[in-house]
């Protein structure tokens, strides 16, 4: 049997994360990512960048961070301790509709000029928001400040990256302004912010 430790920490299994970030947004990944613990819930991350930078983004991410960072694959299951970034800009990344959460690449039109776009991904977990946390990182526009809204009223807990440490301050304004915004927050607390409302217990022994 596994010993435990005062600081171990356990996480609800059916718990997921999804991030959204634009301009600046790859080092506010890396900030967050750095953190996360390699137990901790799946993430699925969309990236406003282009194609020949996601294929190598990726990986720059996995390099820095603690669990595995990959490209997402249609059908794949979500496992913890991984993160599933939109691999391309000829589809979106979305999230099943089945109780058994996997991603979805979807080969259609651009939502608000983006493609992948965060409302996209934030409408495709409305499903399943109660076992959602989501957060809008710095970034250019107003790219998933409805979907983020759509999220928070379907009982999700949701974020956005403060002004201070936003590079562009547009998409997470955009939610705030909607009423979206459970919390805004710097980008060195948002891990530790969305991984509290994984939290399943502490061990006391």
């Amino acid at each position: 049997m596994a010993s435990t430790t005062p600081s171990a920490v356990l996480y609800n299994t059916d718990r997921l994360i999804l991030i959204g970030a634009s301009t600046g947004g790859v080092d506010a990944l890396q900030c967050l990512l750095k953190d996360y613990p390699q137990h901790g819930p799946p993430l699925m991350i969309v990236q406003h960048t282009g194609d020949r930078y996601l294929k190598s983004l990726a990986r720059h991410l996995d390099r820095h961070s603690e669990i595995t960072v990959k490209s997402a694959v249609d059908g794949e299951a979500l496992r913890p301790g991984h993160a599933y970034l939109a691999p391309s800009t000829n589809s979106h990344l979305c999230l099943s509709t089945s109780t058994q959460l996997h991603c979805r690449l979807l080969k259609k039109p651009e939502v608000g000029g983006h493609r992948p776009s965060i409302d996209a991904l934030f409408y495709s977990a409305v499903p399943h928001a109660k076992r959602i946390s989501a957060a809008i990182l710095t970034g250019m526009g107003r790219d998933g400040a409805t979907g983020l809204l759509a999220l928070y009223k379907a009982g999700a807990k949701t974020f956005a990256q403060n002004q201070s440490t936003s590079l562009v301050y547009g998409m997470p304004k955009a939610a705030l302004q909607l009423g979206a915004v459970g919390k805004e927050i710097a980008i060195d607390e948002m891990a530790s912010n969305l991984l509290e409302t994984c939290l399943s217990h502490k061990s006391s022994s």
